[in-house]
């Protein structure tokens, strides 16, 4: 082969591969990410960084039943520092203390067993913090006062999560973080 036809076979062999590799290139997917947010002037406060709730006693027979409840007690997660007008709420988090049924399991040593506590929202439905998401926590949002602050109501209850609770304590913890919009 002379070195004028070596020369024009190499280039067209390049020509043929820059092709190929541009057809392969532009065969590629794509896609979009969407991000969306929001930058507030400032985020509310939890007033007590613990609230503490007593629910009463109540006798082993309310709870003998699968899904009874009881002795529902009302609770309130105070906020200060919001922008007025914001829109806060509590989003809880399950951990290894939730339920299967999204409850709050009883963490006494010596403790009436099956029984849990259930969380309500401000209407009193269910809260099941196994699956509490946003689309979930906005449905509970407070608008914050002029003066910045929000009353979050909330209500606990005993649950029996299997029939025939026995005697005992009860302790029960959520974690939880605000929300906003």
């Amino acid at each position: 082969m002379s070195a004028f036809n070596f020369k024009k076979f190499s280039s067209v062999c390049l020509l043929a591969s820059g092709i190929a590799v541009s057809v392969g290139a532009s065969a590629a997917s794509g896609g979009v990410i969407n991000v969306t947010g929001k930058v507030t002037e400032t985020s509310c406060v939890v007033s007590a960084s613990a609230v503490t709730i007593s629910l009463p006693t109540v006798d082993k027979s309310v709870l003998a039943v699968l899904a009874n409840t009881s002795g529902t007690t009302g609770f309130i997660i105070n906020v200060t520092g919001c922008d007025a007008a914001l829109g806060v709420t509590a989003r809880f988090t399950p951990d290894a203390n939730t339920t299967s049924s999204g409850n709050l399991k009883n963490m006494t040593t010596e403790s009436a067993t099956s029984a849990s506590v259930q969380i309500l929202d401000q209407n009193r439905n269910v809260i099941n913090i196994q699956t509490d998401d946003e689309t979930s926590a906005a449905a509970r949002r407070v608008v914050a006062s002029s003066t910045g602050t929000a009353n979050l109501q909330y209500y606990a209850q005993y649950y029996a999560e299997t029939a025939n609770t026995t005697v005992g304590d009860l302790t029960a913890s959520a974690n939880f973080t605000l929300s906003y919009q």
